[in-house]
């Protein structure tokens, strides 16, 4: 499992994502210096280019890692 997190997000604070890390040590979660919906870019108040991408890069290569 994946998730990718901005770290200046109301909807899932730094307190939460602790939690979820403590009780999932597996879970692939990624922190990236944005807010809510940062990868939509039909949102240009929320949109973060790079944060976007490397996003993208990780959701891909961890498909491709597991479902070939």
């Amino acid at each position: 499992m994946q998730g990718h997190f901005g770290l200046s997000d109301d909807h899932t604070p730094p307190e939460v994502l602790a939690q979820v890390r403590a009780a999932m040590p597996g879970f692939g979660m990624h922190l990236y210096e944005a807010g809510h919906a940062f990868a939509d870019d039909a949102r240009p108040a929320s949109y973060v280019a790079g944060a976007a991408e490397l996003a993208h890069e990780r959701t891909a290569a961890f498909l491709a890692q597991h479902l070939g």
